[in-house]
């Protein structure tokens, strides 16, 4: 979930001028049921309070990174590490309300690194 080398992947134009090619996983959204119908999920990692949440719905539950490893996995996103090796710094100029109706155990902070 963490380290994914791409650079065996990537034409030698197209890799980044600093050499950073390593990404970890940051977001999974998962499909429940058939082609015709479902549901929809998804688990994202938090930054800031570095632990993996899951989301359905209006209920944010905190998981193992083990529970996201699912084979009802979708879509994968992954963000390209920094220079620094650093985490990204936290959304917190997401403002308060947009969480307002979320069941959330972080309370309306730092909530979704999916949207960066």
């Amino acid at each position: 979930m963490k380290g994914l080398d791409m650079s065996p992947f990537l034409p030698k134009g197209a890799r980044d001028p600093d050499g950073r090619t390593l990404y970890d996983l940051s977001s999974i959204i998962c499909h429940h049921g058939t082609v015709r119908s479902g549901h929809y999920t998804a688990y994202c990692y938090d930054h800031g309070s570095d632990q993996w949440l899951h989301f359905d719905d209006q209920h944010v539950t905190p998981v193992e990174p083990r529970n996201v490893q699912t084979p009802d996995a979708y879509i994968l996103i992954y963000r390209r590490k920094s220079l620094e090796e650093s985490s990204p710094a936290p959304m917190d100029s997401i403002p308060n309300h947009h969480w307002d109706g979320c069941d959330s155990p972080l309370g309306n902070s730092n909530m979704i690194t999916a949207l960066v």
